[in-house]
């Protein structure tokens, strides 16, 4: 197993997989499984070999004696086994130090945004009466709920409520007056007309 480590820490250090030359220096009985464990890794990928998917014929040379070349096949799975436990332990390792250099960034990017934005949201909050009666319900969820959004979903916010301020001013603008508000406009009161009465006709019976 020491010649499959040797080829992982190569892969991870982007240099050429030599570890075809370190066969020879093996019993002759594991050289044979050796050779095909590690071509067969190439098909697989070394990058796979990290995440713990191996040649079956990993196994079958750790299960070798190295003196009596029979096989002891439970030996071998256990060899096998604790390789990939230990390939999953130092994956997880170096994902957690990526997640943590990578949320060190983005909490780093949301301390110094959360200030500005979040006095941008409580002064749109608080202005419900420049928005169309349509679009206040922007404003019916608490400010305490948006104070706690993504930076993301925060800027999202403030775009959607800022264009809606300006359709509701841009409506207002468009709106057309009524008629006695127009300048030099003068109220006359409309004369009745009032139409002479029609005479009663006479009737005459005979």
């Amino acid at each position: 197993m020491a010649i499959l480590s040797k080829g992982i820490q190569q892969w991870l250090s982007s240099v050429p997989i030599t570890i075809q030359e370190d066969v020879m220096a093996l019993p002759q009985t594991l050289q044979p499984t050796v050779s095909r464990a590690i071509y067969e890794q190439f098909d697989i990928g070394w990058n796979n070999a990290l995440r713990g998917i191996l040649s079956n014929q990993w196994a079958q040379a750790a299960s070798i004696h190295h003196t009596s070349g029979h096989y002891e096949l439970d030996t071998g799975n256990g060899h096998v086994y604790r390789t990939i436990r230990a390939l999953h332990q130092f994956s997880s390792e170096i994902w957690e130090a990526r997640n943590k250099q990578l949320h060190k960034r983005d909490d780093e990017e949301a301390a110094r945004i959360r200030t500005p934005i979040d006095a941008v949201i409580k002064h749109l909050y608080f202005q419900p009466h420049l928005l169309h009666s349509t679009d206040r319900f922007r404003c019916d969820k608490p400010l305490a709920d948006i104070i706690k959004l993504r930076p993301a979903n925060k800027q999202r916010w403030v775009r959607r409520v800022k264009k809606a301020q300006e359709r509701y001013a841009e409506f207002n603008t468009r709106k057309q007056l009524p008629l006695s508000q127009y300048p030099g406009y003068t109220y006359t009161a409309r004369r009745q007309l009032i139409l002479p009465a029609k005479p009663t006709p006479i009737v005459v019976y005979q």
